[in-house]
């Protein structure tokens, strides 16, 4: 029998800590020692990143390119679009782009949830919207 992907196989935050051999954090025990909303979310979203990344872990050299989640908030509060901004750098975190000007760049994107594909990134961002709202917004 055909093993499950990853992205059937993680469709939680609960199932990432099982694919990562870890229990749960239960939000009452974290919020206890005074976690915000946007702390909360990240620490789920490290773990849920670790499990869809299957053991790849950034090295941040030269060759490699890295995926990242954006995310901006319509005028209802909403997340309205999700998309995904590749990273090739010289010597770390970074993301560049170009909206009103010839370019903007920018290194506020958290390393710790890179992902080793696209495609990856994209499902993780439908997937785990409510999160990243909390995260990112």
């Amino acid at each position: 029998m055909k093993e499950k992907s990853i992205t059937d196989r993680v469709k939680s935050y609960e199932d990432a800590c099982a694919e990562l051999g870890l229990e749960p954090a239960r939000d009452e025990a974290l919020t206890g020692v005074y976690l915000s909303k946007d702390e909360l979310a990240y620490r789920k979203l490290k773990a849920i990143v670790k499990a869809l990344n299957e053991g790849w872990e950034p090295e941040y050299s030269d060759e490699e390119w890295r995926y990242f989640l954006k995310a901006k908030r319509g005028e209802d509060g909403r997340v309205l679009a999700r998309w995904c901004n590749s990273s090739y750098t010289y010597g770390g975190v970074a993301c560049a782009s170009a909206d009103n000007d010839s370019s903007d760049t920018d290194a506020s994107i958290g390393s710790r949830l890179a992902f080793k594909t696209r495609e990856l990134a994209r499902y993780a961002g439908k997937t785990f919207e409510a999160l990243y709202a909390d995260y990112l917004l």
